[in-house]
């Protein structure tokens, strides 16, 4: 990727699988601490014995469907248009998330009339898409939370995470 913005997404996905690489429970917390809140459990489910409608299987594995769609962008510049045709990205996933993440907040005016938007089209969903807008600081941030010192491979990969938004100005001074 030669774009910058395409970089910045690159390296966030990157560290993202990671971390997931490493931990899938870290991953999973963190899916669930910052954007999906309580009702939300990725993590596959053993069960036995567990009744259905009509049977009694022996077991069943399962696991909540869920869509994360990212956007980012190298400033707070979103644009509603773009993020409204995003939406389209999803199909019938029990927990939807549409991600923006940027140096800065998306700007409250921005937001607020997507936001707006965004409720009425949900309106016509069986599941809710939910807004999620970070910065790539709280990311690392929040990752960075899930970590214990001793988490010395992803300690190394979030500080070169870190070095690579700091040098291209994805984290303000």
């Amino acid at each position: 990727y030669s774009e910058g913005e395409n970089v910045a997404t690159a390296n966030t996905m990157l560290l993202l699988s990671r971390l997931y690489a490493y931990s899938s429970d870290k991953f999973f917390k963190l899916l669930k601490s910052e954007y999906f809140l309580d009702s939300f459990e990725p993590e596959i489910i053993f069960d036995l014995q567990a009744r259905s409608a009509s049977s009694v299987p022996d077991a069943t594995i399962t696991q909540d469907s869920y869509k994360i769609v990212v956007e980012t962008k190298l400033s707070n510049q979103f644009n509603e248009d773009q993020l409204l045709r995003h939406l389209n990205a999803f199909n019938d996933e029990k927990h939807k998330v549409l991600l923006t993440i940027s140096p800065v907040s998306m700007s409250e005016t921005i937001k607020s009339s997507f936001n707006s938007k965004l409720e009425k089209y949900n309106q016509t969903q069986t599941y809710p898409i939910i807004l999620i807008n970070t910065t790539f600081e709280n990311l690392a941030n929040a990752i960075n939370e899930l970590l214990d010192p001793r988490d010395y491979e992803m300690q190394d990969v979030l500080e070169d995470y870190l070095d690579y938004c700091r040098t291209d100005k994805l984290i303000p001074e």
